[in-house]
């Protein structure tokens, strides 16, 4: 099988791919194949694609691929790939076997610190990642670790925020925590995912207060035909702060930075609504979820 990296190394796309594994990496290379003419199907082991995302995001998403040539087929063990006359087929377990061109492996990566000798220094490790503090510091006193190696979210501006925590720390122990409360995460399908802070299903329903709908009919998205569009946002009941937000839709990672902040920041719905936002922008349209 090839990895991301080999695909972005093709002459040319194959006329169909498969993409084994069901995570950030092979949803977006699958939409980028698919958009591009590849007739593309990803396989997953588990009972949905990406279940790090609320469903609610991740079915319209998933549903909305079927027109740009990508389908997604869960609940399956792949045991091998096959090298045939025609092109590979991938064999499982209970599914039968997918002929494509190109098959890609996306089923995560781990931190590359076997034989670094760690354990040997008191660091404690979780399936081959750094256990860290919030301070960043590991088990072995003054020792720290950040980025992709440590047992937190694999993520480039996670990876900068751990970098400066720790250096800090470095200087005057444990004089600065790391919070990942305000963390934003997207998902670079067609249409575009994205999720911070509280999930609706995890929301208090005695203090916190859920809004969910479709912005399909707002005037941005129907300029560009968008459909699906949808939101949830949560919010603190008695002082309205906002506490997280999930989007669905053509501009979600940009808007979901929005609500990044006003988590971090403490601002309230009421003053998101409030603002005199530049007008007709996606960014404005926060006004209308909370």
């Amino acid at each position: 099988t090839s990895t991301s990296d080999d695909f972005l190394e093709l002459d040319s796309l194959p006329e169909s791919m498969v993409c084994i594994g069901g995570g950030y990496i092979s949803l977006e290379f699958a939409f980028i194949a698919g958009l591009s003419g590849v007739k593309v199907t990803v396989l997953q082991r588990g009972d949905r694609a990406l279940p790090q995302f609320p469903a609610s995001l991740v079915d319209r998403a998933v549903e909305a691929g079927r027109a740009h040539n990508v389908s997604v087929v869960t609940g399956v063990d792949v045991e091998r790939v096959e090298e045939k006359a025609s092109g590979l087929s991938v064999v499982t377990r209970d599914h039968g076997s997918f002929s494509a061109g190109f098959v890609m492996a996306a089923v995560g990566r781990v931190p590359n610190t076997d034989g670094l000798g760690l354990e040997s220094i008191g660091v404690t490790l979780d399936r081959g990642a750094i256990v860290v503090d919030e301070h960043m510091q590991t088990s072995a006193e003054g020792v720290y670790a950040i980025g992709d190696c440590v047992a937190t979210k694999q993520l480039a501006p996670v990876s900068d925020m751990e970098a400066k925590a720790a250096a800090a720390n470095i200087v005057s122990p444990r004089s600065v925590a790391v919070s990942y409360d305000a963390i934003p995460s997207v998902v670079f399908t067609h249409p575009q995912m994205a999720s911070v802070g509280v999930m609706a299903n995890e929301a208090d329903p005695d203090t916190m207060t859920v809004k969910t709908g479709s912005g399909a009919g707002w005037p941005n998205n129907r300029r560009l035909q968008a459909d699906p569009v949808y939101y949830e946002t949560v919010n603190d009941t008695q002082s309205g702060r906002i506490l997280g937000a999930h989007l669905v839709g053509p501009y979600a990672g940009e808007q979901i930075n929005i609500f990044a902040l006003a988590i971090a920041s403490g601002t309230t719905a009421d003053q998101l609504r409030g603002l005199p936002w530049a007008y007709p922008t996606h960014a404005s349209d926060v006004k209308y979820m909370v």
